[in-house]
Parts: C-alpha cells; sequence; structure tokens
C-alpha cells in the first residue's frame, strides 16, 4: 500500500510503549479524511501499518517518566529499525530493536551488554508503571488480530482491535489496541492480565501532541495501572516528550 509510506502518525512512543514515537501529518488531525489505502483492512494489515510507523522514524528527542512528584529524565533516539531509551544515574541504554517478525529488548549497562529475558518483561522500569513488555510492544505481531468494532476515542475514528497471546511469557493475555483510522496510529491500548477479568490490568492513553518543525509528535501519554478486581486505578506514569528548544 504505498499510502503506508506517505501519511504516519502520532502512535505512541513504545509503546511505547513500545511504546514507540511516530507522528501525525497535519492533514491527517482531520477525523473524516480517511485515505482510500486505509479503507476495509484487515487486522494484519492495520497492525502491519502500525508497525512501519514505528519502524521508519529518525529522530532524537527529550523526555521524562513522571510519577507523582518523581521525574526520570531519558533520551530517545530512533534510527532505522531501533528506538534507543537513554537513563542516567545509573547509566542504562535499552534498546528496542524492530524486525519484520518480531520485538527484541536489549539493555546496555556498565556491567555488560545483553538480551533482557522475557521473564523480565513484566518488571516496572525505575519505580514507574512502565515495564519492559510495555516498551517491547509485543503484542503488535501476535498472530491473528482480530478487528471487534469501530469507535471514536474522543474524537478521533477509530478501530478497536484484539491480539491474544500465544504463549504464557509477559503479563498480558491479550491486548485491545485503538488505531486512529486518518493516520494509522495507536492512541489507546488496554492489556488485560491472565486471570479472567472483564477489567485490564494497565491502560495507555494519548493525552497531548505537539507540533515539531510542521511534523506532530506526541507530548504526552498516561500509562495507568489498574486493579483487574475492581477497575480501580492503582497509580498512574505520565511519558512526557520535550521539544528541542524546551530540552536545552
Amino acid at each position: 500500500m504505498k499510502y503506508f509510506y506517505k501519511a504516519f502518525t502520532i502512535s505512541v512512543l513504545s509503546a511505547i510503549i513500545g511504546l514507540s514515537a511516530s507522528v501525525l501529518p497535519a492533514s491527517a488531525q482531520d477525523d473524516e479524511v480517511i485515505p482510500e489505502d486505509f479503507k476495509n483492512l484487515t487486522g494484519e494489515q492495520i497492525l502491519e501499518l502500525v508497525r512501519l510507523s514505528q519502524a521508519l522514524q529518525n529522530d532524537d528527542l527529550s523526555a521524562r517518566l513522571r510519577k507523582g512528584k518523581t521525574f526520570t529524565p531519558l533520551g530517545i533516539s530512533m534510527r532505522e529499525g531501533s528506538i534507543y531509551f537513554k537513563f542516567r544515574d545509573p547509566d542504562e541504554i535499552i534498546q528496542l530493536q524492530l524486525t519484520e517478525k518480531d520485538s527484541i529488548l536489549n539493555k546496555q549497562t556498565r556491567e555488560g551488554n545483553g538480551a533482557i529475558p522475557a521473564g523480565d518483561y513484566g518488571k516496572p522500569i525505575r519505580g514507574t508503571d512502565v515495564t519492559y513488555e510495555d516498551l517491547s510492544m509485543r503484542f503488535l505481531y501476535w498472530p491473528k488480530p482480530v478487528v471487534l468494532k469501530e469507535e471514536r476515542v474522543g474524537l478521533k475514528k477509530s478501530w478497536k482491535l484484539r491480539v491474544v497471546n500465544p504463549n504464557r511469557s509477559g503479563p498480558y493475555q491479550s491486548v485491545a489496541i485503538w488505531v486512529h483510522q486518518a493516520s494509522g496510529a495507536l492512541i489507546k491500548m488496554e492489556g488485560y492480565g491472565w486471570k479472567p477479568s472483564e477489567n485490564p490490568i494497565k491502560k495507555f492513553l494519548v493525552t497531548k501532541v505537539q507540533k515539531v518543525d510542521g511534523v506532530w509528535i506526541l507530548k504526552q501519554m498516561q500509562v495507568e495501572t489498574i486493579d483487574p478486581a475492581n477497575g480501580n486505578s492503582l497509580g498512574d506514569t505520565f511519558l512526557e516528550v520535550r521539544k528541542p528548544e524546551d530540552a536545552k
């Protein structure tokens, strides 16, 4: 689909989440303008669009994770095929490597380099609500995604999809994904745990965007931990991305 290489997105910063970054072109702000190539897509084609929007970004951003009054600065570098999350005190680099069939998380510290074990994917990063699983966004590669319906997230027309974990690794048994129809952007996600519940254990929502050099990018995303027993919030963390001039 030739339009896949033209109109990219507001998608989340990986996922971060994984959350991963992509941009929303000005022409995609109008929800009523849905590209012809975006109509009548299957679930797999919609997720292919999201994966492409992650992999084609090349940029350097300054950001922070904010939980209550605690701030964790980080740098985000996007290069074709990989996204790097750079933390300080102590120094740590998390690499999200994007491939055609999977996403791989690696970690670089003063002690050495290596892949992050799948058993650690559910662990929080630096005391926040963001986990390694959230960074990896492996669910974008899970097989047989199902389009449940079309609905609005705020004012944006979106597809709602459901994907099911093909194995027992990670904290999520299934994930609900909302994708903006006009741009192919991830704008909302809900992760469901292994114990049956109508409530998710994690919610992600893009709350603000901003324009940098004529391009729309993520400004703020909320990552919220949920008690699946009653649906109450157990805490949240905000991923906040600053404009280059604001980061100096």
